[in-house]
């Protein structure tokens, strides 16, 4: 594992400074308003934890070098036109790209993997047809790879300087992110959420990937609901599992309850139940399954990761998806690079999703 190389202290904090992470001080308690390309709508606040430990524990001159690249990193988030107006419905189809589980490394280590995520993400950008936004589905980065010490310091975290330029230098079309279980861990270790979110938040403040650990785009008609699927996280097991808080779930099926169109997304791979009378008396829904169910025809799909496989099932009539981890691609080979993502065709007219590669991938499951 590439994080055996960083479990000696002294490893970390040599690698932690030969690059410098991007962090820009605030938080996330604003939804981002007069995003073209989609309407990005924060719904959660930033915790305060990192904010408060930059000022008492961060120099002067740390912080000044974190602001200042993280207002060049974002001076590169320059808006698309994706030709889909943000709020409106429209009657022509458009296209969406879902990656997971990039695993992005630090610069140091085996770039071999950051390449082939660079070359999938470039030429999803060349398609013929565009697509008119990509979401990455979490496991972006391979882990922090600082001390939760540092991190809650407010010291830079250079691994989000890396995949923050892999994806706004190969993308040429808007991209939002969810948050995985490996996005919040530090040298393979779980502590908490609020730090290892506070820098998530900060870091991607003022541009429309990020807003808020969950947060909803409109766009075209359709209503993309991005959930963090490890809300209920305490320790390393539970955070990496879906567990849903009852303040996400409200959030959920309010978003729901809008009655737009909805494609869910997530991290974390989650089996429907089987779909008996027997069954479902005996089993405990789980909140996604239970708000499909409490709102009947608005979910239309939901795609997630973290199996690294490619799963399809179905429940209540909803297509569930699990994408395959993005970090092997093969770009160089055309058919199977069609396999490292999924091609999703919206239609809002007949309100359909459409998985228009699904010959292409590699399916361990179908219905």
């Amino acid at each position: 594992m590439v994080l055996s190389q960083f479990l000696k202290r002294s490893g970390v904090l040599t690698f932690a400074f030969v690059a410098v992470a991007c962090c820009a001080c605030g938080s996330a308690e604003k939804g981002l308003e007069d995003v073209p390309e989609g309407d990005a709508v924060a719904t959660d606040s930033a915790p305060d934890v990192a904010s408060d430990a930059v000022s008492d524990t961060a120099s002067d001159a740390v912080s000044d070098t974190v602001s200042d690249v993280a207002d060049d990193a974002h001076a590169d988030d320059a808006s698309a036109d994706t030709g889909v107006d943000a709020t409106q419905p429209t009657d022509k189809p458009f296209r969406v790209a879902m990656v997971s589980d990039c695993h992005v490394l630090p610069l140091g280590l085996d770039k071999k993997p950051n390449k082939f995520i660079v070359e999938l993400l470039q030429n999803i950008s060349n398609f013929a047809e565009p697509p008119a936004a990509v979401f990455a589905l979490g496991d972006n980065i391979e882990d922090m790879f600082v001390w939760y010490e540092e991190a809650q310091a407010g010291l830079p975290i250079p691994v989000l300087d890396v995949f923050h330029q892999i994806f706004a230098d190969s993308l040429s079309v808007p991209w939002y992110l969810a948050l995985g279980n490996h996005d919040v861990r530090f040298v393979d270790t779980f502590h908490e959420l609020e730090v290892p979110i506070s820098r998530w938040l900060q870091y991607f403040e003022g541009t429309q990937h990020l807003p808020a650990r969950w947060y909803s785009v409109k766009m075209g008609g359709f209503n993309f609901v991005v959930l963090f699927s490890s809300d209920g996280a305490i320790d390393h097991e539970t955070n990496d599992t879906n567990i849903l808080l009852q303040e996400q779930i409200d959030w959920l099926n309010g978003e729901l309850a809008l009655g737009m169109p909805t494609v869910l997304l997530y991290h974390i791979w989650i089996e429907p139940p089987l779909e008996s009378p027997e069954a479902d008396a005996e089993t405990e829904l789980h909140p996604i399954f239970q708000a499909v169910i409490d709102h009947p025809g608005v979910v239309k799909a939901a795609f997630s990761g973290h199996g690294h496989g490619s799963r399809h099932k179905k429940f209540q009539g909803v297509d569930f998806y699990e994408v395959r981890d993005a970090k092997t691609a093969d770009a160089q080979d055309e058919k199977a690079s069609r396999n490292d993502y999924v091609d999703v065709v919206m239609d809002p007219v007949a309100k359909t999703v459409t998985v228009a590669n699904y010959d292409d991938i590699d399916w361990e499951a179908t219905p």
